[in-house]
């Protein structure tokens, strides 16, 4: 059974005539920046009294910017800068025929992504109306890198060479059996134009047509369209990490019956950047999900502010449809089934060489099309045609629900290599060093593992894995009334630690919490390397240390006397078996506006006795979450 897509590379770049009518134009300008520069890459609406946008331009290298209005009347301006939160102009009149200038002022207050905590199992179709707040914010900023990346494919003189290439995949060795590529120049750089937003709505994104599956990709238009916001639920992916932040999406329960796609827009933690999309097509055959049939974009900032698509590809599985019965020899209740097989994967896509403004570079990059024999399959990485690495790969599952476990991640802490399961619970480690490994298999809520598994010369490794879940901190929690803590007022009465009360926390609720404990006395803050991490450990100078795990060892933590950590009256954290492959507690893991109150205790002996243990050198962290 044969696949076929929409997608196709434009060659030409219509531009619109517009007769004389009321304009505004201006310069968009950071306050804040040095000398007051100009800004480029900043969208502008232009907005009706209804609120709605009937005009959008983006700002070019000296920050100017465009707009036409279809009538006379009055207009704001709404700037959608990325990383920072919107602007909004006070009321502009437009006069019939009116050209007015209008300089923008953009300085605020930025929108970072670092303190953003991930809130498991909450989206925007079923969440409390914090969540979801946070997860709107996390999708403007989406919506912003959309739409910068949608205008600059519209800027006047702006051509682009685009290498595109059609690869036929062998499904068990992930080898290219024949592949085809060109290399195009022309005034547009959209990888694929899609059906229409109502199009995909009422049809879906897979169809079978005479035997051939068409599969459709979502472009820019149809991703900041209506109806695929009301069509989909979003959250916070629960693989999100220190450096980025993934907003998933994922079908309604009304679109269970219609082909339809989920998939990861992947942000930069301290930019708020779009760097990345991924996708596949669900409510299909069990055969073309087996096959990951799905796609996936890269995003790119060029030097004159504007947005590219850098890369992109379509992934989509051929099938070989085969017909049976099922039952016995003579048995009248025979029934008789289609069996889909999959014969090779069917991949398109392309990169981006060049892009140019007139006879400026704005955007390069060196792109080379392997060989046959060296190239490997789309969505996987060159190691995986290696001739002597091995290939780790398996599925993890929770002991309690025998479900899979989306976010965890899989790291062979001594070869520096790492991997994170999928939504199904699977992952995927290639190109490993042929010997014994110790493997770590870590996920917040759940008991880690660390393990040693050899691994053969150009051989797969699959495993199954059953984690058990822990007492752990809700990522978000609201307090809907305030109650005490009997045992922490008593102890704070005594003054034998140092404690923080609700009242002192709800002061410090926009930091991070390693920032609000380096101002307790008698601990000390240690920071990893990639700027999310943080660990406390006992600060009166005691000469006991600890190796840290090699995870959190790998993230920038140093040997120290780390304390004891307690949650609720659980222990999440026994600083003394830290060697031993326990995970050190991330205290920015937790948000001060989750916490009820902080007890700290820095020596054993004015530690209380139910969180005493023998040979506690370092110190006690206990949290106490909100009380609702």
């Amino acid at each position: 059974m044969g696949v076929g897509t929409t997608w196709f590379v434009a060659a030409t770049l219509g531009i619109a005539m517009v007769a004389r009518a009321q304009t505004i134009r201006g310069t968009v300008i950071d306050w804040g920046g040095p000398d007051s520069s100009a800004v480029s890459g900043v969208v502008v609406l232009l907005m009706d009294a209804r609120g709605t946008a009937v005009a959008k331009a983006l700002t070019n290298e000296s920050g100017e910017y465009r707009l036409t209005a279809g009538s006379a009347g009055f207009y704001r301006l709404r700037t959608l800068r990325i990383g920072f939160r919107p602007v909004v102009s006070d009321p502009i009149e437009l006069l019939a025929g009116q050209d007015v200038t209008q300089r923008i002022v953009v300085a605020g207050v930025p929108f970072s992504l670092d303190t953003v905590h991930v809130e498991r199992r909450s989206s925007t179709c079923r969440m409390r109306s914090d969540s979801a707040l946070v997860t709107y914010a996390i999708w403007e900023q989406v919506r912003t890198a959309l739409t910068a990346t949608d205008l600059s494919t519209r800027v006047r003189n702006m051509t682009a060479t685009i290498v595109t290439y059609e690869r036929m995949i062998d499904p068990k060795s992930n080898r290219i059996r024949r592949q085809t590529s060109t290399t195009e120049t022309g005034a547009t750089s959209r990888p694929w134009t899609s059906l229409s937003p109502d199009s995909l709505r009422r049809a879906g994104y897979v169809a079978n047509v005479d035997g051939w599956f068409i599969y459709t990709a979502p472009d820019i238009t149809a991703l900041l369209s209506t109806q695929f916001l009301e069509d989909h639920c979003f959250r916070i992916s629960e693989a999100s990490d220190a450096t980025r932040i993934g907003l998933d999406f994922e079908p309604t329960r009304e679109r269970s019956a219609i082909p339809e796609i989920r998939g990861t827009l992947w942000l930069d933690r301290k930019s708020s950047e779009l760097k990345r999309m991924e996708f596949f097509y669900t409510n299909i055959t069990r055969a073309q999900e087996r096959g990951r049939a799905g796609g996936d974009m890269e995003f790119v900032r060029m030097k004159n502010g504007g947005w590219v698509i850098a890369s992109w590809n379509i992934r989509m599985p051929v099938l070989q449809q085969t017909a049976y019965k099922a039952g016995n020899a003579g048995d009248r209740s025979l029934i008789s089934e289609n069996v889909f097989r999959i014969t090779e994967l069917k991949v398109g896509g392309g990169e981006l060489a060049l892009v140019m403004r007139g006879r400026d570079t704005i955007w390069t990059k060196d792109v080379v099309v392997p060989t046959i024999a060296e190239a490997p399959a789309v969505g996987t990485t060159a190691s995986d045609t290696a001739t002597q690495g091995a290939t780790f790969t398996g599925i993890i599952l929770s002991e309690a629900k025998q479900a899979p476990i989306g976010g965890v991640d899989v790291s062979l802490t001594d070869a520096g290599m790492s991997g994170r399961t999928d939504a199904k619970g699977a992952f995927r480690i290639v190109d490993i060093p042929p010997g014994s490994h110790e493997v770590s298999i870590r996920q917040l809520g759940y008991a880690p593992l660390v393990l040693k598994i050899d691994f053969a010369e150009n051989a797969t490794t699959d495993r199954q894995f059953v984690l058990t879940a822990t007492q752990v901190l809700d990522s978000v929690h609201v307090a809907a009334r305030r109650a005490t803590l009997p045992e922490f007022e008593e102890r704070r009465k005594l003054g034998i630690g140092r404690y923080l009360t609700r009242d002192e926390l709800a002061k410090q609720e926009n930091r991070r919490m390693s920032e609000v404990l380096s101002h307790v006395g008698g601990l000390r803050v240690e920071r990893g390397s990639g700027g999310g991490q943080a660990w406390i450990s006992g600060g009166r100078g005691q000469i006991t240390t600890y190796d840290p795990d090699p995870l959190s060892k790998s993230m920038g933590a140093k040997p120290a006397c780390y304390v004891d950590v307690w949650l609720d009256g659980v222990r999440l954290y026994a600083g003394q078996i830290g060697s031993m492959g326990q995970p050190l507690f991330n205290v920015n893991s937790v948000l001060p506006g989750d916490l009820e109150a902080i007890e700290y205790y820095a020596g054993a002996a004015s530690v209380p006795a139910k969180y005493s243990r023998s040979g506690l050198d370092c110190g006690v962290l206990v949290l106490w979450t909100r009380r609702g």
